[in-house]
């Protein structure tokens, strides 16, 4: 049987894959922030699932999720991590406290380093390891590849994100531990509406106002027309399960915004672009 860890697994994307393994025979470890997500969770999958009660920056509480794990697994290996809880910390890099930028990256960036690095012996990382060694799947973003204003600290995660999937793949090659990451564009998630309440509420007292109204109507659009989530969680599980997988997913929702313009066009017509389409001009 499988054994696969994934944080964030309360709701979106974490939600939706632990239902696709638990549903064709995997045991989930789940980490969830309070006891209450826990508990439903635990009720909704039965035996097949295990509540982990850690926030992805606190060591501490890692710690102690990596002893439980180890005991649950009785001298078996976890077959997988998903390295899937983040934020979006939207605003203009102008008027963002230095507090917010730091959570994005502590959240988004060092989380995922901070549990990969905590059970990778439980990944196979250690001598004379008696059980396969497992993957390390990161859910990172077509923000990794590219930068939109007003997500600038996003970007800015995803990119040491992809930055950190190609570090680890390298280095733990040493033990035969595959390194992943999965890039989608805009999803339609519960997320969604959390970046549009916030940039909605920064709006009225921004030298950019109007440009965040108009970020909000593109960020609904898009997500929209998005990438669904039955495609990420199978790229997600190819990723997990071929002999053979992609070192990067590139989930897009668009060939004209997602390849054709960020690719072909020189970058300060691309700037034009988007300036133009939120109206960010002197």
């Amino acid at each position: 049987m499988e054994h696969i860890l994934i944080t964030g697994a309360n709701s979106g994307v974490g939600l939706a894959l632990a239902e696709k393994l638990i549903e064709q025979g995997s045991f989930v470890f789940g980490s969830v922030r309070s006891k209450s997500q826990g508990e439903s969770l635990s009720s909704k999958f039965g035996k097949s699932f295990y509540p982990l009660y850690f926030d992805v920056t606190d060591e501490d509480a890692i710690d102690k999720a990596v002893k439980e794990v180890a005991k649950v697994l009785n001298g078996k290996g976890l077959s997988a991590l998903v390295n899937n809880a983040g934020v979006v910390v939207p605003g203009p890099l102008l008027e963002m406290p230095v507090s917010s930028f730091r959570d994005q990256l502590e959240i988004n960036l060092v989380g995922p380093f901070l549990i990969s690095q905590k059970f990778l012996p439980l990944l196979g990382a250690q001598k004379d390891c008696k059980f396969p060694p497992g993957r390390i799947i990161n859910v990172s973003s077509l923000s990794g590849v590219r930068t939109f204003p007003f997500l600038s600290a996003y970007s800015v995660s995803k990119h040491g994100l992809e930055a950190l999937t190609n570090g680890f793949r390298r280095e733990l090659s040493l033990y035969g531990i595959d390194a992943i990451s999965i890039l989608p564009g805009a999803i339609l998630t519960p997320l969604t509406d959390k970046i549009n309440d916030t940039v909605r509420d920064l709006a009225p007292r921004s030298v950019y106002r109007d440009s965040l109204l108009a970020f909000i109507r593109l960020n609904e659009r898009k997500a929209n027309s998005g990438v669904p989530m039955s495609k990420v969680v199978d790229a997600i599980m190819h990723a997990l399960r071929s002999s053979h997988p992609k070192t990067r997913y590139f989930l897009k929702s668009s060939f004209l915004t997602d390849t054709f313009l960020p690719k072909f066009l020189p970058t300060r017509i691309f700037d034009k672009l988007i300036s133009k389409a939120l109206g960010i001009h002197a």
